[in-house]
């Protein structure tokens, strides 16, 4: 699967220029996950329909459009997917408490509600969001920014009780504790665990074991963001060793292509998509999955594209606060 996220990059350097190297990979990973070898000619067409439905400074054609791309192009109805999208970012856009929220966080909610099959309406479905949302500000008011808004998507698009997912994510917090320093990080790995109706000192232990087995494989994964990886890897269910094992071999694998070093995308981040190439690769019958595959793939797929577009933002902020000084 590395050879085929690179291929993906690839092709996808011809179609849009001038784009940072994480968000083509978030692109190619998004293809590549679903077993898709990227189409020019369909990734053309994806981008000629998102050029004819938005405007020249629309944050759909910012740092969102690689993925964003590769989503409609994946969904094999691009007109629709984008439209849907739209009229769900529409629908988070009109709820006064949310509406704030910077945009390009609101379209990542709204991709992510599309990507989840659900009896739900889209509307049942933000109102979730807007409950789990005003949950994680009254729990955790210094911890939680707008960028939380894409990841209570991802609690509220599971069908979950909302009471539900709000406990277990407060008693994975307070697990997870003992084991990651960051109150962001815990907070954001705790959201995704929550996902799985397991005990909750079951999947932190299994999550906190990957992060010590992979340190001891020298394959650390950083306490910053990307380490919220770490909670997708757990909802598959491998046991942590296995799973350590199976990340820092595909560590290996991406290390050796062009535009994975550590000076071209960074250690962290080529650490992080080897986590999503583990967890696409996972066999789940191996320890019995805390949720199914898929979802535990579609999960790590959206925390990367989640991760790769806070990233990008910080660096932006840092950027622009150099250039003011």
């Amino acid at each position: 699967m590395a050879d085929r996220v690179a291929e993906n990059r690839d092709v996808l350097k011809q179609i849009v220029r001038m784009e940072p190297d994480r968000m083509l990979l978030a692109g190619a990973a998004v293809l590549a996950s679903r077993g898709i070898r990227a189409d020019r000619s369909a990734l053309e067409g994806c981008r000629d329909i998102l050029k004819e439905n938005t405007g020249a400074l629309s944050e759909y054609r910012g740092m969102i459009r690689v993925p964003l791309l590769c989503m409609m192009a994946a969904s094999g109805t691009p007109e629709y997917y984008l439209r849907c999208v739209q009229e769900i970012e529409e629908l988070i856009r009109s709820t006064p408490k949310i509406r704030r929220v910077s945009k390009v966080y609101r379209i990542l909610a709204a991709m992510t509600v599309q990507e989840h099959s659900s009896e739900m309406t889209a509307s049942e479905t933000v109102e979730r969001i807007l409950a789990l949302y005003e949950d994680m500000k009254t729990e955790h008011p210094w911890l939680t920014g707008e960028e939380d808004l894409p990841f209570a998507a991802l609690m509220a698009a599971s069908g979950k009780d909302t009471q539900a997912l709000t406990e277990d994510a407060e008693a994975c917090y307070s697990i997870l504790r003992n084991y990651f320093k960051s109150g962001n990080v815990r907070q954001t790995v705790s959201q995704v665990l929550s996902l799985s109706g397991e005990e909750p000192e079951d999947k932190c232990l299994r999550a906190a074991d990957l992060a010590d087995d992979l340190k001891r494989l020298g394959c650390r994964i950083g306490t910053d963001l990307e380490s919220v990886i770490l909670g997708a890897a757990a909802l598959t269910g491998v046991p942590a060793d296995r799973m350590a094992e199976d990340i820092a071999y595909a560590d290996e694998c991406l290390k050796q292509k062009k535009g994975f070093g550590s000076l071209s995308l960074g250690t962290q981040t080529r650490r992080m998509f080897a986590g999503l190439l583990a967890i696409c690769s996972a066999d789940p019958g191996i320890g019995g999955a805390a949720v199914s595959t898929a979802v535990a793939v579609q999960t790590a797929i959206e925390i990367q594209m989640q991760v790769c577009m806070m990233l990008m933002m910080s660096s932006s902020m840092a950027a622009a606060t150099a250039t003011t000084t």
